[in-house]
């Protein structure tokens, strides 16, 4: 596992973690994917990255957050409801999502869309940001820093379709 995690030093700047366009209380992020906890100090503490799972190599975290934000029927026997406090979900969120979800949100778009980005309303932004996808620039899966991220469509984030299209750019792919 490649453990790049970025180090707290206190000063970098933090925001709200928003998860699907929600914030989720008691979590910050910076922009280089650092993700503080509030949930039992005031005072913070960095959360762990791990690999999502031994099939996909991304750096992820685990958070609680509140079954409202998720909007999605559960049972009552889910792992991650039973391993939550109660009116909250244990799930694992990867860093790169988190960090495009709370820092890109509204503000980027996909390369075809870019022409007509800015005369979209909220609304229509909202709902075509869940037919995005997030790729890592440089294809570091590692480096969930936000000036790495950026949408796109499934489309151009095909392997095959960004590795003719990063030739083209002169762009080396470090996966």
């Amino acid at each position: 596992m490649d453990n790049r995690q970025p180090e707290w030093t206190g000063k970098e700047e933090l925001t709200e973690l928003k998860y699907r366009g929600h914030i989720v209380p008691g979590y910050k992020i910076a922009r280089t994917g650092l993700i503080i906890s509030y949930k039992v100090s005031k005072k913070g503490r960095p959360l762990t990255w791990s690999r999502r799972s031994p099939k996909a190599d991304y750096p992820a975290v685990k958070l609680q957050i509140p079954i409202e934000t998720i909007g999605i029927a559960y049972s009552s026997k889910s792992y991650d409801l039973n391993h939550a406090k109660a009116g909250m979900i244990a799930r694992r969120v990867d860093v790169h999502l988190a960090v495009a979800d709370t820092w890109l949100w509204i503000d980027s778009c996909p390369l075809d869309l870019e022409l007509y980005w800015s005369s979209f309303s909220i609304e229509l932004k909202e709902i075509m940001r869940s037919y995005f996808q997030v790729d890592h620039i440089d294809n570091d899966r590692w480096n969930p820093h936000v000036s790495n991220l950026r949408f796109v469509s499934p489309r151009h984030n095909n392997p095959h379709i960004k590795a003719a299209m990063q030739a083209e750019e002169g762009i080396k792919n470090s996966s």
